[in-house]
């Protein structure tokens, strides 16, 4: 095929593994990790999640900005053809897809009777809303075809989450039910093998004001699952948020990172390699980004409820690979052509715990991370810990901060930590 071997993508490659700990930050955006002591038990298996934005067709300009590639069957079926066989080599579990272009053609070589895709995977597709033809859409691998040695998953729930702003953007999220493998012996596991994926595409920015906006839809996607939760008393869920985040540079000055690290989200690639995935995005002004991420939430604190922060199954991120995994993530591969991004996969480890408190958080103290104290404390309180509204703060807050550092209302929602100073991005 053209462009970059399919080989070079089956997750053999992806070997490189490292333990989070406490300090495993690459910068002070992010929560600090847990640390995981005796009352946690990795349980055999992993869960596999994949993000690849494909390019859709319709916004691939050719020779000039008014020459699509929508326009050129013969151009632009053989290059999402490679995509389909790129993103059945991962052979992921999970697999979450931006600019997922709504045309017929384009989705049966997904979806259709001829896909392998279709025959792997349930593909549940969202699309964007004011007419928008692209959107976003989850793969989730089928139950029945997974081997002695794989969790399986299904589909509980599938709720759309529409931003309803004037960037026409949306949020899938899905509830899923994980199975231990048949060939685990797993005694006393998770009495809710349950976890919630969100996955989005938020608005390029090409003015001041959509800085503020992409702000604004990872809160409505937090928010969504926050809200969920609470309304389904399934308070200590794990989540993940996945997608392109079309973050303007470092991840310490993005605001979007900056809001996911105050309200206790890691990106699993910054967990793992204790730095950014490098460049994972060719810009339409050639400019070489970090955009694409797969963020995962521990609650670190729980509401008295019947659901108990141990009943639920928790993942902790043990490899995270930019692919193609042999090529460096510091720069653009001009020899991969079947996207102007490049598909981030992450390894995770699957935890149960045996005591109703959850794992502690130790602060490390660092010299470039003046927001992370020296003193071990309990972890960051969870967005679902206190139902309150959204909060605004001048500085950002500690990892480490106390559950009693959190503004509360009586509003039924989740306290979202802001920082004031991100709207001067």
């Amino acid at each position: 095929m053209a462009g970059t071997a399919i080989s070079k993508f089956r997750t053999t490659k992806t070997t490189a593994t490292t333990t989070p700990t406490a300090a495993s930050s690459s910068s002070s955006v992010w929560s600090v990790p847990p640390v995981y002591d005796a009352k946690v038990v990795t349980m055999p298996g992993a869960l596999t999640i994949a993000t690849f934005n494909v390019l859709a067709p319709i916004w691939k300009p050719m020779a000039t900005d008014w020459d699509m590639e929508s326009d050129h069957a013969d151009v632009w079926i053989p290059r999402i053809q490679r995509v389909v066989r790129l993103i059945d080599e991962m052979d992921a579990d999970i697999v979450c897809l931006q600019e997922y272009w709504f045309d017929s053609r384009f989705r049966d070589l997904f979806e259709g009777k001829k896909s392998n895709l279709a025959a792997r995977y349930h593909i549940r597709a969202l699309k964007r809303t004011g007419r928008k033809p692209d959107g976003v859409a989850i793969l989730v691998r089928r139950a029945e075809l997974a081997d002695e040695k794989r969790w399986k998953y299904n589909i509980v729930e599938e709720i759309p989450v529409p931003f309803n702003d004037v960037g026409h953007r949306v949020a899938l999220m899905l509830r899923i039910s994980a199975t231990p493998p048949s060939s685990a012996e797993i005694s006393s596991p998770p009495a809710v093998c349950q976890f919630l994926v969100s996955n989005t595409h938020l608005t390029f920015p090409h003015h001041a004001y959509d800085y503020e906006m992409r702000k604004r839809q990872m809160i409505s996607t937090i928010q969504a699952q926050t809200e969920y939760r609470l309304k389904n008393k399934l308070h200590g869920m794990h989540a993940f948020i996945c997608g392109d985040f079309n973050a303007n540079g470092a991840e310490e000055k993005d605001n979007v990172c900056r809001l996911l690290g105050s309200n206790g989200w890691n990106s699993a690639f910054s967990s793992v390699h204790q730095r950014s995935a490098g460049v994972t995005h060719l810009t339409h002004r050639n400019e070489q980004l970090p955009v694409d991420f797969i963020c995962y939430q521990q609650p670190s604190s729980v509401p008295p409820t019947e659901h108990s922060f141990t009943h639920y199954i928790h993942y902790r991120p043990v490899t995270a690979t930019v692919l193609p995994a042999d090529i460096p993530s510091d720069t653009w591969p001009k020899a991969f052509t079947e996207s102007d991004h490049r598909p981030v996969l992450v390894s995770f480890a699957p935890l149960k715990f045996h005591d109703t408190v959850p794992p502690t958080t130790t602060a490390v103290a660092s010299t470039t991370s003046p927001h992370v104290s020296t003193s071990t404390t309990t972890p960051t309180p969870s967005l679902l810990s206190t139902p309150a509204t959204i909060a605004t703060s001048s500085t950002k807050p500690s990892p480490a901060s106390s559950p009693s550092t959190q503004p509360t209302t009586s509003r039924r929602s989740a306290a979202i930590v802001v920082d004031s100073d991100e709207d001067k991005a």
